[in-house]
């Protein structure tokens, strides 16, 4: 792989893998979110991608070498991942929200009623089953 083009080629074998088009962008954004976890679920929030093209990315990382499964079932960088965010200025992802109301828009903190209430009404239904995507 060439130094200049690394991510594209790595965005187009992920497209192969996830079946969607996916961008340099894409990488980086994966990327980042592996500076801060380990957790697929978590990788694919950071990344804010369709489950499908963040587990084609992945996978691509994983296959390159630039990640690794650790014994936890956490996905983690290899020295050659360490490399290429260094390479490319990738740095960890920042969430900037607002720490009382969590970006609702709804400050929790004055009413605890409120906050209980909401937490009700936006409980997901305990009878749905979770969707395991099974990352190689």
């Amino acid at each position: 792989m060439s130094t200049a083009n690394k991510l594209v080629e790595l965005a187009e074998k992920a497209k192969e893998k996830g079946g969607v088009k996916l961008y340099k962008k894409n990488i980086e954004m994966v990327l980042s979110g592996l500076l801060i976890t380990g957790n697929f679920w978590s990788i694919v929030d950071y990344a804010d991608l369709p489950v499908p093209a963040a587990a084609g990315i992945v996978n691509t990382l994983l296959e390159e070498g630039y990640a690794f499964v650790d014994q936890n079932q956490d996905i983690r960088l290899t020295q050659k991942g360490y490399d290429l965010i260094k390479e490319y200025n990738i740095h960890p992802r920042k969430e900037y929200r607002c720490q009382a109301c969590e970006g609702r828009g709804i400050p929790f903190y004055l009413d605890i009623e409120l906050y209980r209430a909401f937490l009700q009404e936006t409980r997901i239904d305990q009878k749905l089953s979770r969707t395991t995507i099974k990352v190689q």
